[in-house]
């Protein structure tokens, strides 16, 4: 199969891919000759990647797919996906005039903040409660082995369906702990008419509210489904290592997590996704702020 090719600028696919937000899209990244090849499987697409850089910031895709899609559907989902569906350098200018921030931008130059499938992001993040990584993929990989469906030769992520009819036995057998019951649940109301396409018509607050009436969708969860599967960025997941850095460095004291939502709207002005995905990415390789 041919392959197809997407020049990218402003791009780094490593920043990209392990700034933790990836967890929105089944993939694995690996170095391969002169390319970084990437997989990733969504409900509608199977993606064979490689990337070359052409600079520090800047490079070809080298893409192939199969699936449920046409190609220009398929490489607007790729550009969604990999979060190069619109321009950065208009954000950046509106970042940098934080200093921490400027900082940050400059060491990660690039990343993106990805858009997936609303539903898989869900899935994903529902996943990733109280987990590590190696163990969110496996548990991704094992849920589209069992509960994928074959489109044109290929394995595409589940649809609610599947989970929503699924026992809770095979369910646990992917990993899934007690997240099993809550994405059960979440599945269910889909299937039961939970419109997950209406969210793109709320603002962010009523969208929020809508997703945290199901048991397992708490602040962050919720906030992480509408940055990364809507592109709300007035979303501000909160974690640790976020709640560590805006305390230590903006408030200065212990806060809540709605003062920490206060502050970041006013300070980021409808980029509060961007300042979020930046500042956490630079709070976990600085080294600067480590429990202590």
């Amino acid at each position: 199969m041919q392959y197809n090719k997407l020049f990218v600028s402003d791009f780094s696919l490593l920043h990209t891919y392990s700034s933790g937000q990836t967890l929105n899209f089944a993939g694995a990244l690996e170095q391969k000759k002169y390319f970084l090849h990437l997989s990733a499987t969504t409900p509608y697409s199977a993606f064979d990647i490689n990337y070359a850089a052409s600079g520090s910031a800047s490079g070809t895709l080298y893409w192939r797919y199969r699936g449920l899609l046409g190609e220009k559907e398929a490489e607007e989902e790729l550009r969604q996906l990999l979060g190069v569906y619109t321009g950065v350098r208009s954000i950046y200018s509106k970042l940098e005039k934080d200093k921490l921030l400027k900082k940050a931008i400059d060491e990660f130059y690039g990343m993106r903040v990805v858009k997936a499938d609303p539903w898989q992001t869900a899935v994903c993040f529902i996943v990733s409660q109280f987990n590590n990584i190696k163990r969110i993929s496996k548990t991704i990989g094992l849920l589209i082995n069992k509960f994928g469906k074959i489109e044109n030769g290929a394995k595409l992520f589940p649809p609610p369906e599947s989970i929503a009819r699924a026992s809770k036995a095979s369910l646990l057998a992917c990993g899934l702990g007690f997240r099993a019951s809550y994405l059960k649940d979440f599945a269910s109301g889909i299937v039961e008419g939970f419109d997950l396409s209406s969210l793109y018509k709320l603002s962010y607050e009523e969208a929020k509210k809508e997703l945290m009436q199901f048991k397992g969708i708490g602040d962050k969860v919720a906030d992480c489904i509408l940055l990364f599967g809507y592109g709300k960025l007035e979303a501000f997941p909160i974690d640790t290592w976020i709640k560590r850095i805006v305390e230590r460095e903006y408030l200065h004291r212990r806060s809540s997590l709605k003062q920490i939502h206060e502050f970041a709207a006013e300070r980021f002005d409808g980029l509060a996704g961007y300042a979020q995905q930046y500042l956490f990415q630079y709070a976990r390789k600085s080294g600067l702020y480590a429990r202590r």
